[in-house]
């Protein structure tokens, strides 16, 4: 199966929900899935990575309103991703 996550931040951003979604995102990896992630891009990040395995895509989000910007940056890569 392929899975998408979509979280706000995502490793190396170090929080609660960031490791959840991390446990997460290597459990199904670790039964097979293909997993992504869309995430925000942080400073010292790259637009594309794959961590673990995992293929973590990062877009860029004004600063300014950030939980909001994330949501409308991130709603057209969700959308390509999710069709794909």
């Amino acid at each position: 199966m392929r899975i998408l996550m979509v979280t706000e931040f995502y490793h190396p951003h170090i929080g609660g929900v960031e490791v959840v979604f991390q446990r997460l995102a290597v459990g199904f990896l670790k039964k097979g899935h293909k997993v992504m992630v869309v995430t925000t891009k942080i400073p010292g990040t790259n637009a594309y990575e794959k961590i673990n395995g995992i293929d973590v895509i990062r877009v860029k989000v004004l600063p300014l309103f950030h939980r909001y910007m994330f949501t409308f940056s991130a709603v057209f890569r969700v959308l390509k991703e999710a069709r794909g």
